[in-house]
């Protein structure tokens, strides 16, 4: 049986407007990994549980959804999520974000090239929705430090 390479944790709750795309962006990246996508749902009063229950239909094997009842909060979602990665890696989307093409395969390439590395991370876009456009700005810094990186606000 092949390892699970990477679990993508996603929390959620009351995003049904942006968790398909969510979805759709890490089911879309190219690679040849095995995975699987941890969703957190937490108790939404939107339509977000039945549409993850769409993509658990469509991808049995790969998503695996957490349904809280009763809600467990940001923090207590998130650990739980965490807590049941399988993955040899842990990527993270919250479930009104989306990844690019190529961050997968770019991600785990560069993990498995530097096994003396414990973590990576990219910056991110952001879209402005008012504008429908992206800002100009990338968030994130570039840190190589751990401490630093858990210290420095961006």
């Amino acid at each position: 049986m092949q390892e699970i390479m990477f679990s993508v944790a996603v929390i959620t709750y009351n995003q049904e407007m942006y968790i398909s795309q969510t979805l759709d962006s890490i089911l879309n990246q190219q690679h040849d990994y095995k995975y699987e996508i941890v969703i957190g749902e937490d108790c939404s009063t939107d339509k977000t549980k039945q549409i993850i229950e769409e993509y658990v239909a469509k991808y049995p094997e790969i998503i695996k959804p957490l349904y809280n009842n009763p809600n467990k909060g940001l923090i207590n979602n998130y650990f739980n999520v965490i807590a049941h990665c399988q993955g040899k890696y842990i990527m993270e989307c919250a479930g009104d974000d989306y990844w690019l093409p190529g961050k997968v395969k770019k991600q785990i390439e560069f993990m498995e090239s530097s096994p003396n590395i414990g973590m990576c991370y990219t910056k991110a876009k952001f879209w402005n929705e008012n504008k429908q456009k992206y800002e100009k700005k990338l968030f994130g810094a570039d840190i190589e430090s751990f401490d630093k990186l858990l210290t420095t606000g961006n």
